[in-house]
This record gives C-alpha cells, structure tokens and sequence, in this order.
C-alpha cells in the first residue's frame, strides 16, 4: 500500500472542453491540468454536453460506386452537407447522379398499391439503361453504398434497383465513444478497445446532445501523477466525429484521488 496513503479520498473536478484546447482538433485534443492530480485511484463520469452537428459523411465513407450501362461509375458526397430529410437527400443525390452523366432518379421506395413506404431507397434509370450498385461484401471503400442500404452481395443490371437497407444519411452515429489517456473502460477489441465512456446520441441534428450518468470506474491501479487529459471523439465505426470548427463540446470529470 502507499506509505502517503490516509485512507480519505477528494473528487477534484476537470471541466474538458474543445474551445480551450492546448493542442489538437476539437475531435482529438490534450489539455492540460492547471496543478498535477497525485495518486488518482477512480474516474467518475459527470456530464458531457455537445450540439448535435454531427455531418452523416466523411471522406472515408463518401463515395457511392455504381454501374450504369455495365460501366463502373462513382459520385462523391459532400462530406460537409447536412441532411434533414430522406427527401431530401433523395434530390440531391438525383442531382449528384444527374451531373455524372447517369440520370438515375433516387426515390424514397412505394409500394405501388397502398402507397406505404419500407423507408428504403429506389435508384431508377432512364428507359433504354440500366445500372446496378457494385456488390458488397463488407469492403470499406464501399462503405457508402451500405449507408445508402445498398448492401447486397450480388447485383444484376435493371432499369430499378430497389435497396435492401434503410437509408442511414441523416444520424451519423447512436453513440459518441469519448476516449482519454486516463484509462480503457471496455473489455472490447479494436477500435473500442482504450474507450473510457459513451455517451448516446438520442436527440436530432441541430438539438442538443445532453448527457449525465454519474458512474464511477476505478483504475487498474493507481495513477501517481495526472498533468494532462487526452480526449479523442469517435463515432459508432472508430471515426473522429465530422464536425463543423464551431461545434464545441463540453465533458465534466471527476477524479478520485488521495486527500
């Protein structure tokens, strides 16, 4: 045991946000603590608060691969647009398609006799064409053919494609894995592997992400010094959240230290 040990534990409060960062993104930052923590024993997570301006793409899952008249084709998403309506992304990926020199109509999927909708996309051609997504099978760089439900592994060219999944363009992710230097939480491999807390995603773009859960974690074993917290923010696939430079967050800490 630590011969400095009393018995008697503080909680020392740290206010981390990404406006007041000492180096970094506002996704990935380390700020440093005014006075050092000595012999921190347990973390307990207070609050986190961030508006929710997460963009549904990024450069690594923006681009949508197609074949229209049996020859392969891709049009890119703009990873900096907002989506608020499945209606909406429908025209504007009609139009995207449209300036490739495929005019493939997305459409939100009918059925043709009571009108309902499954929530999925249909991709129609022009009469006299035909065109088919690529076929998935879990490969990264189509990653945003399986955002858009197109994730078959097999397609055959048609003058209609009707996709199999929901369209996921408009919440970027159902939870924000916070990582830190400070400890790993999860027993899990990968990418969720050195997550201390997650915070849920449960209001929609442009409202207020507020979360509080006052759960404590204790240390693997005591950390003798604390001069500095590195947080990083990911999003459900181990990404850096696509945020615009002015969307700050807020996370209180509380950290369990020797008296």
């Amino acid at each position: 045991m630590d011969s400095t040990y009393t018995g008697r534990t503080v909680n020392k409060m740290l206010l981390l946000n990404s406006w007041q960062i000492g180096s970094g993104t506002q996704t990935d930052f380390t700020q440093a603590l005014q006075y050092p923590i000595i012999n921190a024993r347990a973390i307990h997570f207070l609050s986190f608060v961030m508006p929710n301006f997460m963009r549904p793409f990024t450069t690594r899952d923006n681009t949508f691969y197609y074949f229209y008249d049996d020859t392969v084709k891709a049009v890119t998403i703009n990873p900096l647009l907002f989506f608020i309506t499945i209606q909406g992304f429908c025209d504007y990926m009609t139009n995207l398609l449209s300036a490739n020199s495929t005019p493939i109509v997305i459409s939100q999927t009918q059925n043709p006799t009571d009108g309902l909708s499954p929530l999925t996309l249909t991709g129609t051609a022009p009469t006299g064409h035909t065109w088919r997504p690529v076929n998935y099978t879990g490969q990264t760089v189509y990653e945003a053919n399986f955002k858009l439900g197109f994730a078959d592994a097999v397609y055959t060219n048609a003058l209609t494609q009707v996709a199999s999944g929901f369209p996921n363009v408009i919440l970027r992710t159902n939870s924000i894995s916070i990582q830190t230097n400070l400890t790993g939480s999860t027993h899990s491999a990968g990418r969720d592997f050195n997550t201390t807390f997650t915070v849920p995603v449960n209001v929609a773009p442009g409202n207020m992400i507020s979360f509080s859960n006052p759960y404590r974690i204790e240390f693997p074993t005591i950390l003798p010094s604390i001069s500095s917290v590195n947080v990083k923010l990911v999003d459900d696939d181990g990404y850096e959240l696509n945020i615009p430079t002015n969307c700050y967050m807020t996370c209180t800490l509380a950290v369990e230290c020797d008296a």
